[in-house]
């Protein structure tokens, strides 16, 4: 999957802000262990913060419907989310698919 997250690339002012105020975001690769989602969410404040200008791609690009989704992730006695390119249906297919190793 594509997580997108806060990037600090900006030097000159708060870590993650650009002249604007807007924070700066990248794309990574991220690999998650389908056994520890505990559930998937629309993200629409992500869209949200793009179309307004309020959160800048520093690398790579979306499309401008590019729709996301909240991962959230079980960790024992807390959680962590991420937030990931696609939409629940488009990330929940990603865990469903079985590949079988060559051994």
């Amino acid at each position: 999957m594509t997580e997108i997250y806060e990037s600090n690339t900006s030097t000159t002012r708060l870590p993650g802000q650009t002249a604007n105020g807007a924070k700066n975001y990248a794309l990574r690769d991220v690999f998650v262990n389908p056994s520890h989602v505990v559930c998937l969410r629309p993200e629409v404040n992500m869209s949200r913060r793009i179309k307004e200008g309020k959160a800048v791609l520093t690398e790579g690009g979306v499309k401008n419907n590019q729709e996301f989704t909240r991962v959230y992730l079980d960790r024992g006695q807390t959680g962590i989310d991420i937030v990931v390119l696609g939409t629940p249906v488009q990330v929940e297919s990603y865990f469903s698919e079985k590949t079988l190793l060559k051994g």
